[in-house]
């Protein structure tokens, strides 16, 4: 990880480190500051609900350790805009990233202060694998949620739409060393940091260190065990302990969708999605429904898709 960013022509006065709380953006967060030297700048989107609390502590504490100089920006205030009129977002690609609005004010502001680089905590999630010939190889199995929210996914689709994902690969080209979850990251969010002259650096996503982790014995890789040694060693604190509190995104859009359910549904009397014979109206209604009812998270994430899938439709049409 030191290699990753000490390969790159950073200035610490020039770049602020992503930092959420969780181990990823930590772990960037520790090598930047001991790679770069001097004071390094952090920023954070600062969640709201139950879990506000233990993400500030742990930001709080990450910050003393290293001695960054830090800011946050508050979610609550920086809600995602979920409208499907066509111009309440500028043209963009359809999976961009969801949570806009939050990450904007805070790449406007490092930008503002002078800031060229924006160092991520993406491609964390796949850096430690798990194979059928690990001990315990039920860990490749899909998470539940997982399976639950593309089965929703496919109720939305119309028979047309579903016959073409059975017969059509999704991903085409070969293989990388970078999972391309973690390119597909890379690609949501680069186009609006680069529009504020802005560099998107993903330490995480670097393929000596992809490769290196992926090779990993397995008592290293489960639970993320050596990451969890690099984070205590230089954070002196045992603040990811095992089945830990995990930041999320994940009220923010239930709520948006839920307080907007009426006028959605009042734009959803046209469907540009459904005039190409995508997707299923009725099925579309049922979840919006269900979302607006239970704040349902697993239901959300089809949702918010098909949404934000059907304003760029509506904004190329």
């Amino acid at each position: 990880m030191d290699a990753a960013i000490g390969a790159r022509p950073l200035q610490v006065a020039a770049c602020v480190a992503e930092l959420s709380g969780g181990m990823d953006s930590a772990s960037v967060a520790v090598s930047a500051a001991r790679m770069l030297g001097g004071t390094l700048r952090s920023a954070g989107i600062v969640l709201a609900g139950h879990a506000r609390t233990i993400q500030t502590k742990r930001r709080r504490l990450i910050t003393l350790a290293l001695g960054l100089r830090d800011e946050s920006f508050e979610m609550s205030e920086h809600m995602p805009v979920v409208d499907l009129d066509s111009s309440m977002r500028a043209l963009e690609h359809p999976l961009g990233e969801f949570y806009l609005e939050a990450f904007d004010a805070l790449w406007r502001d490092a930008a503002t202060n002078g800031c060229h680089a924006i160092l991520t905590g993406v491609g964390g999630d796949e850096l430690f694998p798990r194979y059928d010939a690990d001990n315990a190889a039920e860990g490749r199995k899909k998470p539940g949620r997982l399976i639950a929210a593309e089965n929703i996914a496919r109720t939305m689709l119309s028979r047309r739409a579903q016959f073409a994902m059975d017969v059509e690969p999704l991903y085409c080209a070969p293989a990388s060393i970078v999972p391309h979850t973690g390119l597909l990251a890379h690609v949501s969010r680069s186009p609006y940091m680069l529009r504020r002259g802005l560099w998107p650096v993903n330490p995480l996503c670097d393929p000596a260190l992809v490769g290196f982790c992926h090779r990993l014995p397995v008592q290293y890789r489960v639970e993320r065990e050596l990451l969890r040694r690099y984070l205590h060693r230089h954070l002196g604190h045992d603040l990811f302990p095992i089945g830990y509190a995990k930041e999320t995104f994940d009220y923010a859009l239930p709520e948006v969708i839920a307080g907007q359910h009426d006028w959605l549904s009042e734009q959803l009397r046209e469907c540009a999605l459904a005039d190409f014979g995508l997707v299923d109206m009725a099925a579309v209604r049922n979840v919006l429904r269900r979302v607006a009812d239970t704040r349902d998270v697993t239901a959300t994430a089809p949702l918010a898709i098909f949404l934000y899938l059907e304003r760029f439709m509506r904004q190329t049409a």
